[in-house]
């Protein structure tokens, strides 16, 4: 009903919303906040900086509210609890990523430092952690909007460099490295393009910086050769995207093999 209200009413229904949310906010079961999530997601993508501060004041009590119930979904040999946990880890991330994907990062930058850092990290958790390739690939897209916007220093989110380095960067290299990610299958092929595309957008944004620390740093940490580092980074910085894809497919294929 709620979603028809807002399609047939369109500016009209604003005014309404925020005593609207407030009440649907209110002692709001698992159930509900999944029901309730695609409609702010719904008003994030309709009306976008005109419900900017209503969404900034509800954001945190929406996510503590989703963690909280995470929590209660501990046990890991119960096939429907990691069903209902997955679908809840979804639905936190599809109103992450409405966010990102509607240039409405000024709810995030609201929040205070500490739960921004906790918002991040659970955007690289999820890029990591998720098996299913549409999931991480959104995870990474998003990952790399943020970069695309902060990545560049100068200080808009506190952190947010330090975090690029020690999480962003890593996961681009964690997430292709582990057994689960299957590099014969298409849609994960998708997901090592964006992982790809991450790469070059924090290339773009940190220059010769990025490059420093990949090579004297980063790469040779998880004991790349000396030859290897010099064609990924030969390839980071020329090749076009596709070229860039193959390369890191056929680099990580190699590499699962070694891990095994």
């Amino acid at each position: 009903l709620l979603h028809r209200m807002v399609v047939c009413l369109g500016e009209d229904i604003l005014p309404y919303i925020p005593l609207a949310v407030s009440h649907l906010l209110k002692d709001c079961g698992q159930k509900d906040l999944q029901e309730f999530i695609p409609f702010i997601n719904q008003l994030i993508t309709r009306f976008k900086a005109q419900v900017q501060p209503m969404v900034s004041q509800i954001f945190m009590p929406i996510v503590q509210g989703i963690f909280n119930f995470l929590g209660l979904l501990e046990d890991e040999s119960d096939p429907n609890v990691v069903r209902e946990k997955q679908s809840l880890q979804k639905c936190y991330l599809s109103f992450v990523g409405c966010i990102v994907t509607n240039n409405q990062f000024q709810i995030v930058v609201d929040q205070r430092p500490e739960h921004i850092q906790e918002i991040l990290s659970t955007l690289v958790q999820g890029a990591l952690d998720f098996t299913e390739p549409a999931t991480q690939k959104y995870c990474f897209g998003c990952l790399k909007k943020l970069v695309e916007i902060w990545g560049g220093g100068g200080g808009l989110v506190a952190g947010f460099d330090d975090f690029m380095y020690k999480n962003i960067i890593p996961a681009c290299f964690m997430a292709p490295l582990k057994s689960t990610f299957d590099l014969k299958d298409a849609q994960t092929v998708a997901v090592l393009n964006e992982i790809g595309q991450v790469m070059k957008t924090i290339l773009a944004r940190r220059g010769v910086e990025l490059f420093h620390y990949l090579q004297s740093e980063y790469l040779p940490s998880l004991n790349f050769s000396s030859q290897l580092i010099q064609e990924y980074l030969k390839h980071l910085q020329h090749a076009d995207h596709k070229t860039f894809k193959n390369f890191l497919k056929e680099m990580f294929s190699q590499l699962q093999t070694q891990v095994r």
